[in-house]
This record gives structure tokens, C-alpha cells and sequence, in this order.
């Protein structure tokens, strides 16, 4: 996302911007211990997932339970789901453990803990992406994100905000290699 300033550009990596958001909110509902809203299900829902994937939901049931999802494991690679948070349509469950399960395999180190806040963050931000956001929407996450502490850094510290200002583009752009024209045959 890019939007013009009075002195230049700001542009910032949305999906790293959302996933910062998230974790910071879903920590705070964590540490006040205060279990999240649920809805349940009319019928349970079988879900295939891989198997790091379940054998982290089943290694800390307990905090996914406190962030409104109500599950029963049938096996391995599959659980019946029986309530979702309140604020994940069951139309994008399957997007959330793509993206959830896609995360754990791009993190997957021995020996370190994958945490369920960061999984839950990720796939809702991805989420969210896919719904599309406002321009009201994207006001409301540029001053959500300037409220957290180091706003231009992601939750593994990578850069995901950055201000240029008209001299950096024009710089840019004078350094750039030129463009050559197309024949003339």
C-alpha cells in the first residue's frame, strides 16, 4: 500500500501491518485472561489439516479454547470443529488453516515452540486481505498500527513500514538504468 504524503510516500506492507495488529490484540485478550466470544457450530465440521498443524492444536488446546475455537480431535490429520471465534465467518476457515498451516511450515524450527497467537494472527490477516479493505478500513489499521510500539517493524522485526521522501524517489529515479526505446525496424 502506498499513499502520498505532503513530503513524499509512505508505504507499508499491509499483510505484515495486520498481522502485527492482530497479535498485539489477541496477546492482550490473552493476558486478561478473558476467554473470546465463540459461535457454535450447527453441525460439527470435519477438517483435514497436516499433522504439525494438529499436533500443535492438540500440544496447547488449552490456548486455542481460550480464543473461542471448541474442537474434537478424531485422529492425526483431522478434528471436528464444534465452535470458531466470533469474528472468523465459516466461510473462511479454509483460507485461515491454509494459511495457518503454510505458516507453520515456513516457521518450523526444532526445537522452538510455535505459538498459536502467531498462526491465529497470521491467517486472520490473510483473511482480512482476502475480503479487501476500505479505504476507511486502512485509516483505521494506519492509526491502529502508529498506537504499538516500533509501528515500522513487523513481529520478527522486518521492516514494514517506510516514509521516502520526494528527494529518496527522485534519487530513485535518476539512478534508475534507462529504458531502451524499441526498434525502429
Amino acid at each position: 500500500y502506498a499513499k502520498s504524503m505532503r513530503n513524499g510516500l509512505m508505504l507499508l506492507d499491509v499483510h505484515g501491518a495486520l498481522v502485527k495488529i492482530r497479535l498485539e490484540q489477541l496477546e492482550a485478550k490473552s493476558q486478561s485472561e478473558q476467554k473470546r466470544a465463540s459461535q457454535k457450530l450447527l453441525f460439527a465440521l470435519p477438517v483435514e489439516l497436516s499433522k504439525p498443524l494438529i499436533a500443535v492444536m492438540q500440544s496447547q488446546e488449552n490456548v486455542w479454547q481460550s480464543m473461542g475455537w471448541e474442537m474434537q480431535f478424531v485422529n492425526n490429520t483431522t478434528l471436528e470443529l464444534l465452535a470458531i471465534p466470533k469474528d472468523l465467518h465459516q466461510d473462511d476457515l479454509r483460507t485461515y488453516f491454509d494459511k495457518a498451516s503454510l505458516h507453520l511450515e515456513e516457521n518450523e524450527v526444532p526445537g522452538i515452540e510455535i505459538k498459536p497467537l502467531h498462526l491465529m494472527a497470521t491467517a486472520q490477516a490473510t483473511v482480512q486481505l482476502k475480503r479487501g479493505i476500505f479505504s476507511e478500513e486502512m485509516n483505521e489499521i494506519i492509526d491502529t498500527l502508529f498506537a504499538l510500539k516500533y509501528p515500522d517493524r513487523g513481529i520478527r522485526g522486518q521492516l514494514i513500514l517506510r516514509f521516502l521522501q520526494e528527494v529518496d524517489i527522485q534519487q530513485m529515479l535518476l539512478n534508475s538504468n534507462p529504458i531502451p526505446p524499441p526498434d525502429a525496424t
